[in-house]
């Protein structure tokens, strides 16, 4: 499941409504450190709820649920993520201690040694917390900011505690439940020129501010101001400038595209400051390759590498459309956090946006109507060098692991021969023979074609290595079928209408839905947008 966030403003059009969102904020924040606290001293959930009744005057049981929630979120993702820490740090010190084993220098062995002792400091830290069943204390806020302010003395002490209070009471948020239309507190309303957001069941009245939302966004806000989505939760962030950021995050769960595959692939190998695209045929072949890439993406501060981010995978997408292209071969989401190289090396890896890279793929992809595959990558960085790098030797490394995932997806195992295993070390051939050869017949499900009688798609899995290169024509579209994002957010229409008009995934750019005949569409047909 994807979850789609749309990025607005709350425009307070009086002092009076800056200061009820400045009240929220403070106060919901206040009741989640205070469900922190009650939830690590081990009162149960009704106990805290009657306490920030009590505490806090807030009567309504969502709003204090969800504070409640929040804070047990917090908890729960320490918790997870201390037996990561412990075991990453295993895994440093047992690579510090062999690179120690292997060199004679005094100064080299000291260093290592030290290095050793800090990292066995840290594991004993989280190892007690696992044992005692305890969790490190987390600051809320910003962090960097308490460590200024400690730093700190005089006008700047004072004038850096009231950032760091405005920052640790600066938000709140409402999640909806399908139940509820929508969202039951904080609820999307259409005006004559734009949107309101309508805040319920915060003493002492509900009121409700102007939203302004961007144009590409308007059509999805609409539908959730017409109740054609079933949930969506809303999340207000005030910043220090006094601006109210609104995020509305919508969760989308969609099959897969049910139109006719392009007979080529595209495939994309995603590295720190780089994304390697390349373009295979149906039966295995490279057509063509090329590198997008952007150094900042790793010593550029964390709004703008998300910007710079967005921008790399939208010209590589939009070249990779440039070949007719309509369906996408990413690698399967693996985090590891271990780090233990050369600082410089360490400070790539630790700003590698490696998951934010893959959600920015796919939701684009997802925006475009594009059938996305996601493969296992292991070894195809090897493979790569090994096999294919006398072959293409103008083809960079990464390039060629796009190009083997591609293969891979298309159910193209690789057979190494002996020449090529000598790239390999001795101990790890074996395994990555197995390895490699294992994908043989094994196509992605989204790739597969199936027998059935009159050349469309069936329900059995064709047999055959043959049977993998013949076109097979997909089921028509469905009746009642849920409308796609794109449809909403890019001017797109059903793959049926599309089909139509002449176009595989989406009409010209130039094509403005009608967002009336489209509300009216989806409700004559009962279709609704899937648990958006």
């Amino acid at each position: 499941m994807l979850q789609f966030t749309a990025r607005s403003l709350l425009d307070p059009s009086c002092e009076a409504e800056s200061v009820r969102l400045d009240s929220i904020c403070r106060v919901f924040s206040i009741m989640v450190r205070s469900a922190y606290n009650a939830s690590l001293e081990g009162n149960c959930y009704v106990c805290a709820k009657r306490m920030l009744k009590r505490r806090y005057f807030i009567k309504n049981a969502r709003w204090r649920q969800w504070a409640i929630d929040e804070a047990r979120a917090k908890i729960e993702a320490q918790k997870e993520i201390i037996p990561l820490y412990v075991k990453d740090l295993s895994w440093k010190i047992e690579r510090v201690k062999n690179k120690m084993a292997r060199t004679a220098n005094p100064l080299k062995r000291a260093g290592y040694e030290a290095r050793v002792r800090k990292l066995g400091s840290k594991k004993w830290f989280y190892e007690k917390h696992i044992r005692n069943k305890t969790i490190p204390r987390i600051v809320f806020g910003s962090k960097q900011l308490l460590r200024k302010l400690a730093k700190s003395s005089g006008e700047e002490k004072i004038e850096l505690l009231e950032q760091w209070r405005r920052k640790r009471n600066g938000q709140f948020c409402s999640v909806g439940q399908a139940n509820q239309g929508g969202n039951a507190n904080t609820r999307i309303k259409k005006e004559q020129d734009g949107f309101l957001l309508e805040i319920r069941n915060w003493p002492p009245e509900d009121f409700t501010v102007r939203l302004r939302v961007p144009d590409v966004y308007t059509p999805i806000f609409q539908a959730a101001a017409d109740g054609l989505i079933s949930c969506y939760t809303v999340r207000v962030v005030k910043r220090i400038n006094g601006r109210f950021d609104c995020f509305v995050t919508f969760e989308i769960n969609e099959s897969p595209i049910v139109s006719r595959a392009s007979r080529k692939i595209g495939s994309i190998d995603v590295n720190p400051t780089r994304l390697d695209s390349v373009i295979l045929s149906h039966d295995g072949n490279l057509l063509t390759a090329k590198t997008f890439e952007e150094s900042a993406l790793i010593y550029a501060r964390k709004e703008k590498r998300l910007w710079l981010a967005s921008n790399l995978v939208e010209k590589a997408l939009r070249w990779i459309r440039s070949y007719g292209v309509n369906t996408l071969v990413i690698e399967g989401l693996e985090l590891n956090s271990r780090v233990e190289y050369r600082k410089h090396v360490n400070r790539i890896i630790a700003n590698f946006m490696q998951k934010k890279l893959i959600e920015l793929i796919k939701m684009k992809a997802l925006k475009r109507d594009w059938i996305l595959c996601e493969e296992e990558p292991a070894w195809t960085s090897t493979i790569a060098e090994a096999k294919y790098k006398k072959q293409f030797p103008r083809i960079s490394i990464h390039q060629l692991a796009a190009y083997v995932l591609g293969r891979r997806a298309l159910g193209f195992g690789e057979n190494l021969s002996t020449q090529d295993l000598e790239a390999i070390p001795q101990r790890k051939r074996q395994y990555a023979q197995a390895y490699t050869w294992s994908f043989y017949g094994h196509r992605h499900p989204y790739l597969k074609p199936h027998i059935s009688t009159d050349g469309r798609m069936g329900v059995e899995d064709a047999k055959g290595r043959d049977a993998f290169d013949k076109w097979v024509t997909p089921c028509p579209c469905p009746l009642g079928r849920a409308v796609r994002l794109s449809v909403l957010l890019t001017g797109g229409c059903r793959a049926d209408e599309a089909r139509a008009r002449g176009h595989r995934v989406n009409p010209p750019s130039s094509y403005q839905p009608d967002v009336n005949r489209l509300s009216g569409a989806m409700l004559a047909s009962n279709a609704s947008i899937v648990n958006v």
